[in-house]
């Protein structure tokens, strides 16, 4: 049986691979005996845009008292110029020798995100882990797969929730709505810049 480890560029699939003797080469993915490593070239999947959920959230700006937008059922597209890759994983993920996936994308919201959109998207159901490397050295990687975490703890909903980049909702337009009192003050720990 096999693991599928999933990075979120070349370059750190590359050097997990080197550090888990992955050398191997197959079509955007690296493998030996036990491990398979490729990566998601950023987001290759994307949350639907809000007018995929109903005509009320088609005009714009937003109105307050059709927040927040939670729908039964998260929808995704995938990627246009990065299409290829996510067919790549699809399969890589639908191998009936991969028993686990390693998720090995940035030690963050947008990396989790990334990965979990595809993840989803795939409507894949097998266990994954998460590795969390904030350092890309061979001790470091090596440690990081000793101390693997149990990815049940990351819901789809906390995702979509945490990810800065759903619909524009930036905590830059949050502060704009506060400022135009769409939204009750609370306090915000929010930096914003001199241009801003």
């Amino acid at each position: 049986m096999s693991i599928l480890v999933i990075a979120e560029k070349p370059s750190v699939a590359n050097t997990v691979a080197t550090v888990l003797g992955a050398n191997k080469k197959g079509v955007n993915y690296l493998y030996n005996d036990r491990y398979i490593v490729s990566w998601c070239l950023g987001h290759l999947v994307k949350l639907d845009d809000p007018v995929a959920y109903g005509d009320r959230f088609a005009e714009k700006p937003w109105k307050f008292e059709n927040l927040p937008i939670i729908p039964e059922k998260w929808k995704f597209s995938v990627g246009g110029s990065t299409k290829s890759q996510y067919y790549v994983l699809k399969s890589l993920i639908e191998r009936d020798d991969v028993n686990e996936i390693v998720c090995a994308t940035d030690a963050g919201r947008e990396g989790e995100c990334i990965f979990r959109y595809m993840y989803y998207k795939t409507g894949c159901t097998k266990p994954v882990k998460r590795l969390w490397v904030s350092s890309l050295e061979e001790k470091a990687i090596k440690k990081a797969f000793q101390n693997q975490i149990d990815g049940k703890g990351f819901s789809l909903v906390e995702v979509i929730s945490s990810c800065p980049t759903n619909w524009g909702l930036t905590p830059q337009k949050a502060l704009e709505w506060i400022d135009e009192k769409m939204i009750p003050y609370y306090p915000l720990g929010v930096y914003r810049d001199k241009e801003g």
